[in-house]
């Protein structure tokens, strides 16, 4: 039997994140450090939404896990 992963959840709730660490970024009363913390933390999540395989979008193949 074949099981099939859509990793599109995945890439909303990253989107998800992203836009609340850009919300918090632009917060006044955050020291330098929490910016420069904040700017890597977002740095990494777009680094992660854009290593996302192109072909989850496309679902032809979907991910396809046999076991």
């Amino acid at each position: 039997m074949a099981k099939t992963l859509s990793l599109k959840p995945i890439e909303k709730a990253l989107k998800d994140i992203l836009r609340e660490l850009k919300k918090l970024h632009k917060q006044k009363d955050l020291t330098a450090r929490q910016r420069k913390a904040l700017a890597k933390d977002i740095k990494n999540v777009e680094k992660l939404i854009r290593s996302i395989p192109p072909n989850c979008y496309l679902h032809t193949p979907p991910y396809d896990f046999r076991y």
